[in-house]
Order: structure tokens, then C-alpha cells, then sequence
């Protein structure tokens, strides 16, 4: 247990914070996946990219964890929160 809260805490530098998404970043996730050069550049995103597909990503985050598979994180402009990224291993 304390690996799993030791990876999922939030990290902080001086401009960005790393955090577990939330469901509410959804919107945030298509909005920036409607670019097609993302998906035209990442194997996994499709074109185009709805706000289902967010949500259902986002839902696996826990289950990839659990899984020892892989763990995501948003990456958010500390003065305004805004979801700018991801960052995965």
C-alpha cells in the first residue's frame, strides 16, 4: 500500500503539478485529442476522439495500476490547474 500512495501522490515543481486523473478531465483530454496530428503521431489515439473514449481511458488508470501494467498522470499548469498533458510509465 504504501508503494501505491508513494506513486500516486501528487508531485509539485515550480510550474507544473503531476496528479491522478479525474473524471472530470474528460473534456479537457478531447479537447486537446481533437489536434490530428496527435493521433497521426501516438499508435493508441484514434481520430477522431470523443468524450466517451476520455472517460473509458481515465477508468483504466486504476485497473492498469492494479495490474502492475502502467500508471498515468495528468500534468497541470500549477497556476491555473489547466491540464496541459500526460506523463506514463
Amino acid at each position: 500500500m504504501r508503494l501505491i500512495w508513494r506513486l500516486f501522490m501528487i508531485r509539485e515543481t515550480e510550474r507544473l503539478i503531476l496528479r491522478k486523473f479525474r473524471n472530470d478531465d474528460a473534456k479537457r483530454v478531447t479537447d486537446l485529442l481533437q489536434d490530428k496530428r496527435i493521433s497521426d503521431t501516438t499508435q493508441n489515439i484514434p481520430y477522431p476522439y470523443t468524450e466517451q473514449m476520455a472517460i473509458d481511458w481515465i477508468g483504466m488508470h486504476g485497473v492498469w495500476f492494479a495490474n502492475k501494467h502502467s500508471y498515468t498522470l495528468a500534468v497541470v499548469l500549477k497556476d491555473t490547474h489547466e491540464l496541459i498533458g500526460t506523463s506514463s510509465r
